[in-house]
């Protein structure tokens, strides 16, 4: 269920104070709904744990993981995702910028173990002309590379349905 926040209603008012670090000037959550487990409600988040526009992350400071594990701690039992840069091209058949991809999701997905999220949302990527057959086969094989260095991790990796545009993988299941 998508919604369009009415950042004035009040259940959202509850959110903004119970939510660890959604600040009501930056409600730009694309999807939100309430999920219910037995008699408590819980709420589903998706963040991003830097700018998604940009290749540079800062650095996560112990007392900013520790205080958005409390904040989450105290929000409720609710599943948060996060996305992924938008600039990440995993499929790219440009090598630096297939390995600057690698380096930039490695660090994303670091960041989500730190902060202790549940899942690291991404869009598969785009072959760029190459091909999709290939392109896929390189998104598996980094992907894999990534799960393999964080062999103990607990964040799940999804990847998010594309329209198919242009040269972008993903947007069918086989």
């Amino acid at each position: 269920q998508i919604e369009t926040l009415d950042i004035d209603d009040e259940y959202y008012q509850d959110v903004f104070q119970r939510v660890p670090y959604v600040r009501q000037d930056h409600a730009r959550i694309a999807a939100h709904q309430v999920l219910v487990d037995g008699d408590e409600d819980g709420y589903l988040l998706q963040i991003f744990t830097k700018n998604s526009n940009q290749w540079r992350a800062p650095t996560l400071r112990n007392g900013d993981v520790e205080a958005f594990k409390a904040r989450r701690a105290s929000w409720g039992k609710g599943p948060v995702f996060a996305h992924d840069s938008y600039l990440i091209n995993l499929g790219s058949p440009d090598e630096n910028l297939f390995r600057k991809s690698l380096s930039a999701f490695q660090e994303e997905y670091d960041r989500c173990e730190a902060l202790g999220l549940n899942f690291l949302v991404m869009h598969p990527g785009a072959h760029v002309g190459a091909g999709e057959e290939g392109c896929l086969s390189q998104i598996a094989r980094a992907v894999k590379e990534v799960l393999d260095h964080s062999s103990k991790a607990k964040t799940k990796i999804l990847f998010e349905v594309t329209a198919g545009q242009g040269s972008t993988v993903g947007y069918r299941f086989e």
